[in-house]
């Protein structure tokens, strides 16, 4: 299942990515019944100019009745080194043991402030999602 399907490298001013600021982003995805799934697949946006970064954090929990989750996977991520970077589109893939699940929620944890350098340093960035594949 794919939600959006378009990978986008016009950026965030396309109407095609989905912001936060100062919170996780959260998907339930209700698959319609259950289904064997490896992996899941999250496109973030870095654009340092634009105060936005990628994901701090990624879990993955799968439910079969969409009350009682179990979480599958979690990758967490580094912070850009360079203050103002180059803009860019990342799909972060976590990958786990074939489980069957209805529901597979999504958790993007973003980064509590921007990189030292950064002419915001210490400011809570943007997080941007516009893509979550489930396989």
């Amino acid at each position: 299942m794919m939600m959006e399907l378009d990978w986008s490298v016009n950026f965030h001013n396309t109407g095609l990515w989905v912001g936060y600021y100062t919170s996780d982003m959260v998907a339930v995805i209700d698959l319609g019944s259950l289904q064997h799934i490896s992996s899941v697949e999250v496109s973030a946006l870095t654009d340092l100019s634009a105060w936005i970064m990628g994901p701090q954090a990624i879990s993955i929990f799968l439910s079969s009745d969409g009350k009682s989750y179990k979480r599958v996977s979690r990758q967490t991520y580094q912070a850009p080194t360079d203050a103002m970077g180059e803009k860019r589109s990342e799909l972060n893939r976590l990958s786990f043991n074939k489980k069957s699940a209805r529901y597979v929620k999504v958790l993007v944890e973003p980064f509590k402030g921007l990189p030292k350098g950064h002419s915001g340093e210490g400011e809570p960035p943007f997080l941007f999602v516009d893509e979550i594949r489930v396989d």
